[in-house]
């Protein structure tokens, strides 16, 4: 059984981690054109005809390594995603949205689908870019795990890896000023850079400086956190208290209605781990958005 005084300390303890003001960093920045020509000129102001983007990325099973910490719940995390996005059908079109699942997200893919959202967003269209796999860190730069890098005896292949600030100057490239990006994956809460340029909101599962961990429940079939966010993005999110009843779900009230709920399903589902500690999934995100991002209307 469980030691009373074990339960009350880390219930303490989460009380406080909740209270914490570690849901976002606020990064202002200016866009400037470097050319005055014509195209510089569209790309800079945009057509005036908004259209939704998106690049959605999963990985259940890598090429080495898969057995050590297996996510058998990423695919439903990504068709969750695809899914849920199309039922506002006259905002996303199949035909603008993207699906990397697996073999197919191998870092070139996923950096020629994120330049694929360069050419083809301008500034005031909406972009979104969601990855669910592993997540790790050197240093102070974190990463993403696509498909083909390498994980052998407990070792990372970093240059394999898709750096924060590789994917930073990825970004870069893509005009838009709406553009969401969404982690659910181990230290994607150190993602700070991504956020750097104006009209960025970065959504990530974990914490910045602790409780970096992002986990799946079996009970949801999902990860935590995009448990959460799908279900803010129902329409939950924009009634309750977070939300502003305006018929729209954006991207910021997803995430003020995914983070608290995510950090207490974490931490009851450590605690009935009898060998672990219960340490909460603390979500954040970085938002340098002047505005909110719309995704969801209902």
């Amino acid at each position: 059984m469980m030691n009373k005084k074990r339960v009350l300390a880390f219930g303490a303890l989460f009380m406080l981690l909740g209270s914490l003001n570690l849901q976002s960093s606020g990064i202002s920045s200016v866009a400037s054109m470097d050319q005055n020509t014509e195209s510089e000129v569209y790309k800079y102001l945009g057509d005036g005809n908004r259209e939704y983007y998106a690049v959605i990325c999963g990985i259940v099973t890598y090429e080495t390594g898969s057995e050590e910490w297996p996510t058998p719940f990423n695919a439903n995390d990504v068709f969750g995603m695809y899914a849920k996005l199309l039922e506002a059908e006259d905002w996303w079109h199949t035909e603008n949205m993207r699906v990397l699942l697996n073999d197919s997200a191998t870092k070139a893919n996923i950096l020629d689908n994120i330049s694929w959202l360069s050419e083809k967003a301008d500034r005031d269209d909406v972009v979104l870019f969601y990855f669910t796999g592993w997540g790790s860190h050197q240093g102070s730069e974190a990463y993403i795990r696509p498909y083909d890098a390498k994980y052998v005896d407990g070792e990372y292949d970093y240059a394999g890896m898709l750096s924060e600030t590789e994917l930073a100057d990825a970004f870069n490239k893509v005009e838009s000023k709406h553009v969401v990006i969404i982690f659910d994956c181990c230290w994607s809460g150190k993602m700070n850079k991504l956020a750097q340029k104006g009209g960025r909101a970065v959504l990530a599962a974990g914490g910045k400086y602790f409780m970096c961990m992002a986990d799946e429940d079996p009970l949801l079939k999902h990860g935590i956190f995009t448990f959460y966010l799908l279900q803010g993005l129902t329409g939950m999110a924009d009634a309750l208290y977070m939300g502003n009843r305006d018929g729209i779900v954006s991207a910021e009230e997803a995430f003020r209605f995914a983070r608290p709920r995510t950090i207490l399903h974490s931490f009851w589902y450590h605690l009935k781990k009898p060998k672990e500690l219960p340490w909460p999934q603390i979500p954040t995100m970085y938002d340098s958005c002047a505005g909110e991002i719309s995704l969801i209307y209902l």
